[in-house]
């Protein structure tokens, strides 16, 4: 599915020589020669094999930064690949990289993880519990890209994000980010914002046993995102146009607060009674926090809440959402460090990748 051209960092690549930035031009090595032909055009991986270059050695130049891969108007950030690589070389190891470039893939959600880290509870940490989750899966029912080595949402991080997504725009795929806390969303659509053209509606999907509206409403900065909070920030940022809460159970008060103030946020017991939105010039992400589930399911997620859902009412409410919207990019956060809990989130990430 992806192509392989030239790394921003090779600044020339000659018959006789080549030259990373910050270093000086040195003799193009034998195994290279091959490559010599290349240029910032993007070639299959079948076009430099028929130019002599086997796919094994494809695998290390991405690696040493010599290539990038990629589709259309940008490459994936390599660090995240190799971070995924040596966190996970097991999972990474079932669905290669090389599978990624062979494609075309029968996928409709290209998942990255994202493990950012905001900690309410010392016996509970979700970049852990992503750990887990990508412990219980095999690498090939639901397989990754990458994982983006960040515990907080830097710019760099945004970064990161805003290439994937145009990454997954030019693939015509489904973006899927696997948390981490909830301040994934936030991150996501902050990065999608800046990618996307001006004039589209964003739509925001919140299945959530919390608003997450908590918080001041005069100070949305960056850094003062929290997982508590962050729906309120993507609001008054005008990041997001409208918020739909499903299955919240949360104190109703902040909700009603912010929709006095003039946001678009309405609240729902189900998607049965949520409002529909036309497909037209609109960007739809579904967020789901695994503690819409009941706490009898999910006892360690990070903040359980009693009276939660079932698993099939969540599985088939994604169903729902999947067939009746246009879903352009998808997020499952919190997940707990049980074995319980991993394998609740792996079921739920092949239903989103249906």
């Amino acid at each position: 599915m992806f192509k392989v051209r030239l790394a921003a960092g090779v600044e020339r690549l000659t018959t006789e020589e080549f030259k990373l930035v910050g270093t000086s031009s040195k003799p193009l090595p034998d195994a290279l020669r091959p490559l010599a032909f290349l240029s910032r055009e993007w070639w299959s991986i079948n076009g430099l094999q028929q130019a002599g270059v086997s796919s094994e050695n494809v695998e290390a130049l991405i690696r040493a930064g010599i290539l990038s891969f990629g589709l259309g108007r940008d490459s994936f950030p390599r660090a995240a690949r190799t971070f995924y690589e040596a966190q996970f070389p097991v999972h990474a190891a079932a669905f290669p990289l090389l599978n990624w470039l062979d494609g075309p893939l029968p996928i409709t959600t290209i998942w990255i993880g994202l493990p950012l880290c905001h900690l309410t509870n010392m016996r509970h940490s979700t970049a852990t519990g992503l750990a887990s989750v990508l412990d219980a899966l095999n690498g090939t029912i639901v397989p990754l890209l990458g994982i983006f080595p960040f515990i907080n949402p830097t710019e760099k991080c945004l970064e990161y994000l805003r290439r994937a997504h145009i990454l997954a725009c030019d693939a015509g795929k489904r973006l899927g980010v696997l948390g981490g806390d909830h301040r994934v969303a936030w991150a996501l659509l902050e990065a999608v914002r800046r990618s996307t053209l001006t004039g589209r509606q964003m739509r925001y999907i919140h299945i959530d046993a919390h608003h997450d509206l908590y918080g001041s409403m005069d100070h949305a900065r960056t850094d003062n995102v929290a997982h508590s909070n962050f729906l309120l920030r993507l609001l008054e940022n005008g990041t997001i146009d409208e918020a739909v809460l499903i299955g919240c159970r949360d104190n109703p008060a902040p909700i009603k607060q912010v929709s006095e103030r003039g946001f678009g946020v309405v609240s729902c017991a189900d998607y049965a009674s949520a409002p529909r939105a036309a497909r037209e010039k609109r960007y739809t992400h579904l967020s789901i926090d695994l503690d819409i589930l009941d706490p009898s399911i999910v006892p360690d997620v990070s903040s359980p809440l009693a009276g939660g859902w079932s698993l099939e009412t969540l599985k088939t409410t994604i169903r729902e959402i999947l067939v009746s919207e246009a879903v352009d990019s998808v997020s499952l956060v919190e997940p707990g460090m049980s074995v319980a809990s991993a394998a609740i989130a792996r079921d739920i990430l092949e239903t989103l990748s249906e």
